[in-house]
């Protein structure tokens, strides 16, 4: 399985834990860095093969600011979302994907993200994100490297 679709399947499993058909892009792309995060510490490993980078807004990757990396999927559009406001959101188009790639660990590993995510406004999910330690010990336009940080952390 490609990055792209691994990262659809996670996004649609994050999208039906939460049970929305569309969220702020922000918010799918930190909870999807969390779920990377939780995964390094727990696993030794990612759970995709995504390249993150510490951006002044906190973790992103050039496929997540590429929008046909998100077709066919899921598309981009500016809406007022029930968990953020008017917001650029993720929303679904096809929600026929089917989780054949995700183990029990790895939903189990998504599920803590989107749990500990699930009820905090964007300003605390940015806090939260932001006060990482993979955040905190990565420079501005940096790459994260997530594996090495998580065999450090505290």
């Amino acid at each position: 399985m490609d990055k792209k679709e691994k990262c659809h399947e996670i996004m649609f499993f994050i999208l039906h834990q939460l049970s929305v058909t569309e969220i702020s892009l922000l918010r799918i792309i930190n909870i999807l860095f969390l779920s990377e995060w939780y995964s390094c510490l727990i696993r030794k490993k990612q759970l995709t093969k995504i390249t993150w980078r510490r951006m002044s807004f906190g973790p992103c990757s050039d496929d997540l600011l590429d929008k046909d990396f998100f077709k066919p999927i899921f598309s981009i559009g500016g809406h007022d979302t029930r968990l953020d406001g008017f917001s650029l959101s993720l929303i679904l188009d096809d929600d026929n994907v089917i989780l054949n790639s995700l183990d029990r660990e790895e939903r189990i590993i998504i599920s803590m993200a989107v749990n500990h995510t699930r009820d905090l406004t964007f300003l605390e999910q940015d806090s939260l994100i932001e006060n990482l330690y993979p955040i905190v010990e990565t420079n501005i336009n940096q790459t994260i490297d997530l594996i090495s940080l998580a065999k450090k952390a505290p």
